[in-house]
């Protein structure tokens, strides 16, 4: 079958064009989208991250109850693993809005939760926000604590938390 591709000369008809379309409609093509950049990017998965992360927000967002099983967790793993990757290139606020999205998600397991906070605290640290790397850190201790599969998230956590509560300035 043919595909058809549309090429908008003005932004504002481009929005009216998607603003038209129901949510169950925008939603699916939103996790066509991510889908597809999954599959092109192969080896280079983490630079496109952040983007894939923000489709799987709108499909997540759009589909509301009734989003496809799988869908939100994607979105946590490709948060984390844009969080990464920001982090890496000097990228800190993409890094700090991935990571709060990735904590903040209902559908984050324990231990995305406490990664997100430990990125998090080391985003904070290396922006020299220590009161703010310091409470994500406290808060991705708190969460890890005996839970034995957090082990090496919780000591990483607690030594980013005693840097920057006994180094401030580290």
């Amino acid at each position: 079958y043919g595909e058809s591709i549309y090429l908008f000369t003005h932004a504002l008809m481009r929005q009216a064009a998607y603003d038209l379309m129901p949510p169950s409609v925008r939603a699916s093509l939103h996790d066509a989208a991510a889908a597809a950049l999954e599959i092109e990017v192969g080896t280079a998965l983490d630079a496109v991250s952040p983007e894939i992360a923000e489709h799987l927000r709108h499909a997540v967002t759009l589909s509301g109850a009734a989003a496809a099983p799988g869908l939100a967790q994607r979105e946590v793993r490709a948060c984390l693993r844009g969080a990464r990757w920001s982090l890496q290139q000097f990228r800190y606020s993409a890094s700090l809005r991935l990571c709060e999205r990735a904590s903040a998600s209902a559908d984050a397991t324990l231990s995305q939760r406490v990664e997100a906070l430990v990125l998090l605290a080391e985003t904070h640290e290396t922006t020299w926000r220590v009161k703010e790397g310091a409470s994500a850190a406290a808060r991705a201790v708190e969460l890890a604590a005996g839970d034995r599969a957090n082990l090496p998230l919780e000591a990483r956590a607690l030594l980013v938390f005693v840097l920057l509560s006994v180094f401030p300035s580290w």
